[in-house]
Parts: structure tokens; sequence; C-alpha cells
């Protein structure tokens, strides 16, 4: 294609798939003369573009929207309206003409069409670019349920890595008019074959294997890209590394740290520490896949869905200063109800049906957001305030009703590094899990007085690398090791017993104790629940990585309801999923 000095589209050779493809790059890369060839608004000079008989209905960047005709009328041309003026929040212009709307209602109008005509595949170009994030988000959910009703494929461009990363599958790449990359959304993000291409989903750190194997203790001739969240900088007093800068910019920081053995620096991108990191402080890096670039370990490309997995629905925590906050805990209380810790620092309580009863927020949340909680015997409920390295404890209104622990990272008993988890048994004895340093478990009365630690840090029996979920069950103490991949087993008095299962788990961050007496074990590096015996034998397997029904984005916790219904923290895709089981 011309009509500059140089073509639009050039050398371009690529299939687009079934499913949802995404098509990024720069401004002036030729994202919308593709789209424009694959719907035939405008015809290549050279070659072919090959085509199924499919319908296709497309909507521009301009919006194409037809002046002379209503809201309601845009519908009618194509199709059959239904509800789609409703759930894109036009229902009160239905009779306005385009002239009258803001630009966001015509992106959501142009939108609303394309649905209406129900073709087997959408082009959009740059879909609601134009509207507020809250309702973007509700527009997206209107996409997804229409793709997943009709079976219909979809192809969007984008600007905005966030995008894609929830709701794409393939992606294809373009700059200078030519195509850089054709493939999977999870191989750009997770193995980009170079610096330029990692970035188009957003900042990444390069490590080839020489540096791999200095900084992060990597085997093998293997060059990784870990983006931020992927990297902690951990205080280490016996590091080598030490800090040089250190800047934070929300919820990543920019560290530069030297390693004095070699005299080398560099820059790393990591997740926000809890404190800032003072010049001269020594760290480690510690990389939260288990080093899953280097190999796709079980259960990484995809889902064993042998649970008998009846019926899936989600659960949408309300929205806080116009953002739809992430769900990183969830518990079931003995009357039904659900306790739900989010990354808005907030404590939620919800009915059996997903109903939210009431909510309150943490005292303070600038440091980091609480990642576990229990419901107590006597009727208060317990909440890891890990970055604030203590317990809190409320009463059923959200009063704050006492705590437990101070800092201390030489191991004291009764005080925390980074809590995590909290369980109670029957007898009314608190275990609270931590990592961080003080890798462990300990135990306490109700009162809060301290009766034993056991666990530490370490890659033996009974040793820790992030200690996560807890389960108590018959003077048995389930432990998730979740960087060692493995799930420990001890006697409420701290003696190690055994490995429950014989195979690696992937990022193991929650249990989960069903009435059959069944263990569930969420794998965040996998997005999948894994089922076990309470003596390790595998009953099956569901989930896999992605935004759809029976997939997961970094899964953070678990827990069952009396009715077996399972529901898993989905943190990345924003959502508690409940799973209701085939008996």
């Amino acid at each position: 294609m011309r009509g500059r000095p140089r073509p639009r589209l050039g050398r371009v050779d690529a299939s687009i798939l079934p499913g949802v493809t995404a098509v990024m790059g720069p401004s002036g890369a030729g994202k919308s003369s593709l789209l424009n060839l694959l719907v035939g608004f405008e015809k290549p000079d050279r070659g072919s573009v090959a085509k199924a008989h499919r319908r296709v209905f497309w909507a521009p960047p301009g919006d194409g929207l037809w002046p002379h005709l209503t809201c309601r009328q845009h519908l009618e041309a194509v199709g059959r309206p239904g509800d789609l003026l409703e759930r894109v929040a036009l229902a009160e212009v239905a009779d306005a003409r385009p002239v009258t709307l803001s630009t966001g209602q015509r992106s959501r109008l142009a939108l609303a069409r394309a649905l209406a005509a129900e073709p087997d595949v959408l082009v959009l170009d740059e879909p609601l670019s134009h509207v507020d994030q809250a309702m973007a988000r509700a527009g997206w959910a209107v996409i997804r349920e229409h793709l997943e009703r009709t079976g219909c494929s979809l192809v969007f461009s984008s600007h905005n890595p966030a995008d894609v990363l929830e709701h794409a599958k393939h992606v294809l790449v373009l700059d200078e008019g030519e195509v850089r990359y054709a493939g999977t959304v999870r191989d750009l993000y997770e193995r980009p074959p170079s610096e330029g291409l990692a970035s188009v989903l957003g900042e990444a750190n390069r490590f080839d294997a020489q540096a791999a194997a200095a900084w992060l203790g990597a085997e093998g001739d293997t060059t990784l890209v870990l983006r931020p969240h992927q990297l902690e900088l951990i205080p280490c007093e016996d590091s080598p590394i030490r800090v040089e800068s250190h800047q934070s910019h929300g919820m990543i920081a920019r560290t530069v740290i030297r390693d004095e053995t070699t005299n080398d620096e560099r820059e790393i991108l990591h997740q926000t520490t809890p404190r800032p990191l003072p010049a001269g402080q020594r760290i480690m890096l510690n990389v939260l896949t288990v080093l899953a670039l280097l190999a796709c370990l079980a259960g990484c490309g995809g889902g064993e869905d042998t649970l008998p997995v009846k019926d899936v629905t989600y659960w949408h925590n309300p929205t806080a200063e116009n953002r739809l906050p992430a769900p990183r805990s969830v518990t079931v209380g003995p009357d039904g109800r659900v306790l739900v810790l989010d990354n808005a620092g907030r404590v939620l309580i919800y009915d059996a049906d997903g109903q939210l009863i009431r909510q309150w927020s943490m005292p303070t949340n600038e440091n980091g957001n609480p990642e576990g909680g229990a419901w107590l015997a006597d009727g208060r409920i317990a909440v890891a305030d890990t970055h604030y390295f203590r317990v809190l404890f409320f009463d059923q209104e959200g009063n704050t009703v006492g705590s437990l622990g101070r800092e201390s990272r030489d191991g004291e008993p009764g005080t925390f590094r980074y809590p995590v988890d909290i369980v109670q048994d029957p007898a009314g004895h608190i275990y609270v899990a931590e990592y961080g340093g003080n890798d462990r478990v300990q135990k306490f009365t109700a009162e809060g007085e301290h009766v034993l630690t056991f666990g530490e840090v370490g890659t033996g029996p009974g040793q820790f690398q992030r200690a996560a979920g807890l389960v108590w069950h018959d003077g048995k103490v389930y432990v998730a090791d979740a960087v060692n991949g493995k799930v420990h087993v001890f006697t409420d008095e701290g003696v190690f017993e055994r490995e429950l299962l014989d195979e690696t788990l992937n990022y193991p961050y929650d249990l989960a104790l069903d009435r059959d007496e069944t263990i569930y074990t969420i794998e965040w590096g996998s997005a999948r629940i894994t089922r076990t015996t309470l003596d390790g034998d595998i009953l099956g397997r569901y989930g896999s990585p992605g935004t759809g029904p029976g997939q997961f984005r970094t899964p953070w916790g678990i827990d069952i309801d009396a009715n077996g219904t399972v529901l898993v923290a989905d943190t990345e895709n924003r959502r508690v999923v409940a799973l209701t089981l085939n008996e």
C-alpha cells in the first residue's frame, strides 16, 4: 500500500487465528492500514488478502456512525438491539443522534452496533479508547460475554498493554509497516525475542546468561526477561549486593544495585518494597516465578480439566477511586459468609451468594496490603497485615479490637517479618505463616501468647522459601511453600512429618480443605487448582492461564464452603471465581 514515500505496509505475511488477536505498534506503524485491508476498506498494491467466507463487522477509529440515525436505529439497521443499549449505558439516549453524543458515548455506540450485527469476526480499531476506565471495563465485559456466547473472533488494535494482556491470546506487532512479531501474548510477555519487543507489553529486566547466573543464581545458557512484578528485593545483611539508589514509582520501583565482589552495577525494575531501600542496604534478588522462563513446568501451557466443574460464576469487588481492585485472599466463615481482602486495603464481607454485606478499610495500607485472614471461633476476624508486621483483630462490624506481633528480623518469638496467612484449630490455637527471612509458622493461644515455632528458611524437608497458605486438620498443619514448590505436613506440635506430594508444584500460594477431607492447592505459577487426598494422591486439576471460563491469572487465594463450592481469588483478572462441582 502506498500513499507516502514509503509503503504504509510492506512484506506483511501473517495469519489471523480464531479467537482474540491484538494488533500493536507505535503510531504510524500500520495498524489501521492492516485492519482496513482485513475488512476490504482498502486494497493492497501487491499481494493478496485471503479470507475465509465469514461475516465481518468493522468499527473504524472515527466510529463511522450514521449522522441521520438515532442510537436505537443504528442497532436496528444491522441486527437486533436486544438490551445492548442498556449494557453500554446508552439507554437514556436511545433516541439521540450522534451529533448530540459525547466522544465516549459515540465510542460505545459504535461498539454496540458492531455487536448487534452478530458477525463471525469483529474488527475494532482501538475500541473504547475514548471511554473512562470504569466504563471501558464494563464495555470489555460486554465484549467478552458476546464472544463466549457466539463463538465470534475478535481482531482489535491497541496502544494499551493492559488491554492486550487481559483480553487477547494472539498478538501482531507492527513497526514501520512490517510485522516484527506474530505469536501468543503469553510468549511475548514471558519470552520476548528482544528488548525492543519486550517493551511493547511494558518494561522488563533483561539478564543474559552470565548476568542471570551472577545476579540470580540461575543455571544454564538462557537469557531471562523478567517483568517488574516477577522480581522482589529482600533485605539480607550477608549479601554482597548493596543498594546504590532507589526510587519508587507507585507499584514499580527502580533500584540501582552493586555487587561488591565484582563491582558490577545495574538498574533493576521490581515490585515496590514495603519500605524504601536506603543507599547501602544489602539485599538479595528473589525471582517470583520459580524461573518459569527457563522451562515450562507442569501445567504451564494449559490445564488438565479433570475436576468435575458444573458451573462457574464471578464476584467482583466494588470499585475504589474509579478502579476495580483485585482480590488477594478469600476465606469462608463458619456461617457461610466470605471474607475477601483486596489490593485497595479493604476488608469485605459477602454472603454465600456473593452479595456484599459490609466493608471497611485497614488502618493504613501505604506500605502494602494484607494477604490472608481467618474467622476465629470467638467471632473475631483476624487479618495478616503483611507489610505492617502484625496480625490485626476486628469485630464483626469492622472495629479494631486487638493486634498481635511487631516487626523483627532476628526471628524473636511472637514477632513477624511478613505474616501472610492465619488458621485456627478447634482448641483455639492460632497459627501464623510468614516469609521474608523469618520463613516459619508460629503457634499462639487465642489470647496471643506464643506457644511454639516450627519451620525455617531453606530448601530441605520442613524448610520454607516463602511460607504461604495454611490448613489445620486432625492434628496436622499443612503449609504451602511457594518458592520451593511444596506442601509440608507438620504435627500441630511442630514436628515435620512429610511432604504432601512427590512432584513439584508451580508456586503454591494457598490451600483449602474440603468436607470430604481432600486438599485443594492453588498454583499461582500455573494458574490452576490441584486436588489431592491427605496422603498426596492427585485427584484432579482444573484451570489454565487466561481470562476466560476455567482460566485464572495469578490466583492468590482459595477456600471451600460447606456446600463444596470452591472460591478462588483470581487476582489479575480482578474477580472471585466460584466453582460448583458435580457430586
